[in-house]
């Protein structure tokens, strides 16, 4: 019988430190007159349906990663020693990340390096006694120079799947240094 208990969503978002695609190694100290730009992220199903909208403020030329994952335990075995069953427990992660870079452009554009990563637990078999678990991931990345305020589709994800993610919308607006 398959044991499947989810954790609590979590939702992380991160700065800095890994290397970006459009950098070399870590993100360097933003200097505090450096332009800041707010993505809206919007994941949407094949049916329009809004799955999650995570909001970021990221400066500009940073890496920003929003990641909104769950894990699943699943026995993946069970021995026997001395008369005791001893279950064999394997941790599952899915769901997505959507890592960003924003470096802003003349003109009220930006240039967006946008990589998006689904994961969802696929097929779970039993064979031999041992259970598998399929874990089916799509990746994704674009980089485009978009007008601020105008929305970004990146498509991933079957369009079939119900509940399955269809695409990502993000929408990156200049934001205003305070005192102005």
């Amino acid at each position: 019988m398959q044991v499947l208990l989810r954790s609590l969503l979590m939702a992380i978002v991160m700065f800095g430190s890994a290397p970006t695609a459009l950098g070399q190694g870590q993100d360097p100290p933003a200097a505090p007159d450096s332009p800041q730009y707010c993505v809206q992220c919007r994941i949407l199903d094949a049916k329009d349906n809004v799955l999650m909208c995570p909001k970021v403020i990221v400066t500009d030329g940073h890496r920003a990663v929003v990641s909104i994952m769950s894990q699943a335990p699943f026995v993946t075995a069970v021995t026997s020693t001395g008369g005791v069953a001893k279950p064999h427990i394997q941790v599952i992660s899915e769901g997505t990340t959507i890592e960003l870079t924003v470096i802003g452009q003349p003109k009220d554009t930006a240039t967006v390096d946008v990589t998006v990563e689904q994961s969802k637990i696929g097929e779970v078999a039993v064979k031999n006694g041992r259970q598998s678990v399929q874990v089916d991931a799509q990746k994704k990345r674009l980089v485009e120079c978009v007008s601020l305020g105008k929305t970004l589709t990146i498509p991933i994800g079957n369009q079939r799947s119900s509940g399955a993610m269809s695409r990502v919308e993000l929408v990156v607006s200049a934001v205003s240094p305070q005192g102005e």
